[in-house]
C-alpha cells in the first residue's frame, strides 16, 4: 500500500509539473505571437463574391502568424499617450523610451462613422462595411522597401498585435487584442526633429504657411515627382493635402523641404464585382489596381491641387530622366523581395 501511494504522489507531481510547463510554454507562446484572421467576416460566397468582388477577401480571412508587441522592451519601452484615428481607422500613439513616438492603426476599419447618422446600422452601412474588403490589408508593407530603394522618404510599417496589458491603461479595453501596423510617426510642430535627419517637420498646411511667409523656404521638387510617379505605380489614388508631411532641412539661409508620404491605406486595392464598379465608375478618382493603369487624371485626382502647386516648375526632361531612374530600381528582386514583406500564409 506504501508503494502504491508513493507512485501515486510520484505520478501526480509528475502530472501536475507537466501541466504547469505545457501551461507557461503556451504562455509564453502567446505571449510572442498569436494566429489571427485580420477580417473573416470578409468571407464570401461565389454568388457574393459576383455581386461584391472577390477583391482581397483572400488576404483579410488567411490566418496569420502575428507577434504580439512587447511594450516594456519595443524601443526602449513604449507608454500610450493618446487615442487618434479619422473617420474609419482607430490609432494610439505611444512615446518610446528611445526618444521617438510611435503610432499604431487598426488593420481593419469602420466606415460607419463617414456615413450620414440616419445610413449606420443600415443595408448601406453593412454594404460600406464590405467594401473594406476591396483594401489591401498588408499593401503598405511592400511600398516600403520599394520607397527606399528609390530615395523616397518614409516611415517603416511593422505588423503588430496590440497586447491585452495593463501598461496600456485606459486604452486596455479598446486596443488591447488589436491587430494593426506600427509606424514611427514624424513630429509636427516647431520643435519637431530628428526624423530622417530633418530639422523641421510640418504638415502640408503648416508648409503652405512657411511658404507664403519667407521665399527662403522651397519645396524639392523633384523629391516629390518621384514620390508621386511610384504613388501612380502602387495605384494609390487617395493621397490629399493631409497624407503628406514635410521633413525641412536647412541648406544655409534656405530651407528645402522635402515629401514624407503616408498613410497607404489604398495602396493596391481592387475594386472588382458589380457593386465596387459601379461605386468606382461613380467616384472617379477611386481606382482599382489591375493590370492596367486607368485614366491618368482619375488616378492623380486627389492630389491635383499638390501637383499643380509644385510641379509646374518641373521641365520634361526631369520627368524623362527620373522615369529612367526609377525603371533601374525597379527589379524583378525588388518587387519579389517588397511582396514577401507580407506575412508568408498570405504571400501563398
Amino acid at each position: 500500500m506504501g508503494i502504491t501511494s508513493q507512485l501515486m504522489k510520484k505520478f501526480f507531481s509528475t502530472t501536475l509539473l507537466l501541466l504547469i510547463a505545457v501551461s507557461f510554454a503556451k504562455a509564453q507562446d502567446s505571449a510572442h505571437s498569436v494566429r489571427v484572421a485580420p477580417g473573416p467576416e470578409y468571407q464570401a460566397g461565389f454568388f457574393h463574391r459576383i455581386v461584391f468582388g472577390g477583391n482581397w477577401r483572400d488576404l483579410w480571412t488567411t490566418p496569420i502568424d502575428v507577434p504580439v508587441l512587447d511594450l516594456s522592451t519595443f524601443a526602449g519601452g513604449l507608454t500610450p499617450t493618446k487615442k487618434g484615428g479619422g473617420l474609419q481607422t482607430k490609432s494610439i500613439r505611444f512615446a518610446a523610451g528611445n526618444g521617438k513616438e510611435y503610432k499604431f492603426r487598426s488593420m481593419d476599419k469602420d466606415p460607419s462613422k463617414a456615413l450620414d447618422p440616419t445610413l449606420r446600422n443600415s443595408v448601406i452601412d453593412d454594404i460600406a462595411k464590405d467594401l473594406i474588403s476591396t483594401v489591401n490589408p498588408v499593401g503598405a508593407l511592400v511600398t516600403s522597401p520599394i520607397l527606399d530603394a528609390a530615395g523616397v522618404l518614409n516611415s517603416h510599417y511593422s505588423l503588430f498585435v496590440l497586447p491585452k496589458d495593463d501598461r496600456l491603461g485606459e486604452f486596455k479595453q479598446e486596443f488591447g487584442g488589436v491587430l494593426g501596423m506600427l509606424e514611427e510617426n514624424p513630429g509636427i510642430g516647431e520643435d519637431s526633429s530628428g526624423f530622417a535627419g530633418a530639422d523641421k517637420i510640418k504638415n502640408t498646411l503648416k508648409l503652405y504657411a512657411k511658404l507664403d511667409e519667407d521665399n527662403a523656404n522651397y519645396v524639392d521638387a523633384v523629391a516629390y515627382l518621384k514620390a508621386r510617379m511610384l504613388d501612380i505605380y502602387f495605384g494609390d489614388w487617395d493621397r490629399h493635402y493631409d497624407q503628406w508631411l514635410w521633413a525641412g532641412y536647412k541648406e544655409g539661409k534656405k530651407m528645402r523641404w522635402e515629401p514624407i508620404p503616408r498613410d497607404r491605406d489604398q495602396a493596391f486595392c481592387l475594386f472588382h464585382g458589380i457593386v465596387p464598379y459601379i461605386f468606382a465608375v461613380n467616384v472617379p478618382q477611386v481606382e482599382s489596381a489591375d493590370d492596367k493603369y486607368p485614366a491618368i487624371v482619375d488616378l492623380t485626382w486627389s492630389g491635383r491641387y499638390l501637383d499643380r502647386k509644385f510641379l509646374s516648375s518641373v521641365e520634361k526632361p526631369i520627368w524623362d530622366s527620373l522615369k529612367t531612374f526609377l525603371l533601374s530600381k525597379l527589379t524583378d528582386s525588388l518587387i519579389e523581395y517588397s511582396a514577401r514583406q507580407i506575412p508568408p500564409e498570405m504571400f501563398e
